[in-house]
């Protein structure tokens, strides 16, 4: 039998028994890092959106474009939805689009152009591609409704407004309800491209308005830009904020007047 002794065990070498907390730590922090680091990111954009929104309101009249653009002239067509599902957002609409005439000829370049179409179920245009600074924005042309709201038709319009060296860029103001969108991404592509467009992007007014799913099928590099389409100097500053992303400038407001 065992004298009742406790045995004395094996030494503890280097390498064996509890590793120092310090050692787990130092792989700790790289782990937290990588979690803790995109959440501190995401918190700081979040925040800078709504800042950069809240210190986007007022009046177009009070903001100007910033930064340098590329060599490219623009041509800015401007595609009304006048469908029924639209109606309720007309005045304050075309009240904002006066205001942007105006304001374009402040901010964009003598050689750009600008030109509106009216579409639902067909489309005509209302100011041809023309110098921004001799149009003036007539009321609504009119052109037919009924009981599909058709993509093919503004397209087509465009297509006839003549050829250009300026890059094409179609700002739509409509819910997207409709019907004949593209099934595929290189469909909306295809047809695009077809009619000489360089970009379409898609304004929404009304922050829960819900849109077509289909809209981002075919064009996925055009995510609605929501505003509140009751305002119109909401509508207008989200066109000027369009027509920013459009020349890669940033809108600012203009600093204020110094007093003497």
């Amino acid at each position: 039998m065992a004298s009742g002794r406790l045995r004395p065990g094996p030494p503890l070498v280097r390498g064996t028994g509890l590793r120092p907390a310090h050692g787990v730590a130092r792989r700790l922090v790289p782990l937290l890092l990588l979690v803790v680091a995109p959440l501190v990111l995401l918190g700081w954009l979040a925040v800078h959106t709504v800042r950069e929104q809240v210190e986007q309101s007022g009046r177009i009249e009070e903001y100007q474009l910033v930064g340098p653009r590329g060599p490219a002239c623009l041509r800015m067509v401007i595609v009304v939805d006048i469908s029924g599902s639209m109606l309720d957002f007309a005045v304050p609409r075309d009240r904002a689009l006066e205001r942007l005439f105006t304001w374009l000829s402040a901010n964009l370049r003598t050689e750009d152009e600008l030109a509106v179409v009216d579409f639902a179920a067909e489309a005509a245009t209302r100011v041809p591609a023309t110098d921004y600074r001799a149009a003036r924005l007539p009321g609504p042309t009119g052109a037919a409704d009924g009981n599909d709201t058709l993509l093919l038709p503004p397209i087509a319009e465009v297509a006839r407004l003549g050829a250009t060296d300026c890059d094409v860029e179609l700002m739509f103001i409509s819910d997207a309800l409709i019907t004949d969108l593209p099934a595929t991404a290189n469909d909306g592509r295809r047809l695009l491209t077809t009619a000489g467009v360089h970009g379409i992007h898609l304004l929404v007014p009304g922050e829960d308005m819900e849109i077509s799913d289909q809209w981002q099928v075919a064009f996925p590099a055009a995510p609605p830009i929501r505003f509140d389409g009751d305002d119109a100097d909401d509508t207008a500053l989200a066109l000027g904020r369009a027509v920013a992303a459009v020349t890669g400038q940033r809108l600012e407001r203009r600093p204020e007047p110094r007093t003497t």
